[in-house]
């Protein structure tokens, strides 16, 4: 993989797992994230191949300067893996909206933005976009409606810039792939424990979706791979 490949969520869980597998396939990678020292950390461990950029994708308008940082750093991006994300158990009956405008920033409007703003790069060389979602956008687990909405959302976004990528001839890549649970840091609070601590079976490891999303990237021009579910085989749902 001779490429270059943007990836949002780079400082822990799934982007950074995301990260380093395309590192390791030979991509060059620029990792956005709002926690700069682990960035820093990541630099340090892989080198060239990885360029930091810090961002906080809970302000949207933020993307495009993002992706300014990108190009100037690296050049032209053809790979986007959208991963940042979170919930932080904002129930509809007793969450606030303020915890529900941030999930919808972050794991919505600042998707769209990062795809906006790539968009022009990608029409030139064929890229692709992979959106990271969840089981949540296919169906609503209890206590987390919004965090369901926002992936259920992220479903449509994907869908809906396919067909608009259709319409206007171009042949970028609209990918999804949705894991159930994961063994992650899910909330942005640092003292939540590891799911492995309260699951009954055992959940995915971040290199479980990374290993999915290398196989989506690496699919031939003329292949399209929509969408992958993925759950942990004890997961009943």
């Amino acid at each position: 993989m001779s490429r270059v490949a943007v990836v949002t969520g780079a400082s822990s869980g799934i982007g950074e797992a995301v990260v380093r597998r395309l590192v390791a396939d030979g991509a060059v990678v620029a990792g956005l994230a709002r926690r700069g020292e682990r960035l820093a950390a990541l630099r340090a461990e892989l080198g060239e191949r990885f360029l930091p950029v810090r961002v906080d994708l809970s302000v949207p308008t933020r993307a495009r300067v993002a992706m300014d940082a990108v190009r100037s750093g690296l050049g032209q991006p053809s790979v986007l893996v959208y991963a940042a994300g979170f919930g932080d158990g904002a129930s509809l009956l007793e969450g606030e909206p303020t915890q529900w405008q941030e999930q919808c920033a972050v794991n919505v409007v600042s998707a769209a933005a990062c795809v906006r703003a790539l968009l022009p790069d990608f029409r030139d060389v064929g890229g692709h976009v992979v959106l990271v979602s969840s089981m949540s956008a296919h169906r609503v687990p209890c206590g987390a409606g919004m965090y369901a909405a926002t992936k259920h959302a992220v479903r449509a976004l994907a869908e809906g810039l396919r067909l608009e990528l259709r319409a206007a001839g171009s042949d970028v890549r609209v990918s999804q792939v949705s894991p159930g649970n994961v063994d992650t840091r899910f909330a942005l609070a640092p003292e939540e424990p590891s799911r492995r601590d309260f699951l009954p079976y055992a959940p995915l490891a971040a290199e479980d979706v990374a290993e999915l999303v290398a196989y989506v990237l690496a699919a031939p021009p003329h292949v399209e791979i929509t969408d992958v579910l993925v759950r942990p085989t004890g997961q009943p749902s």
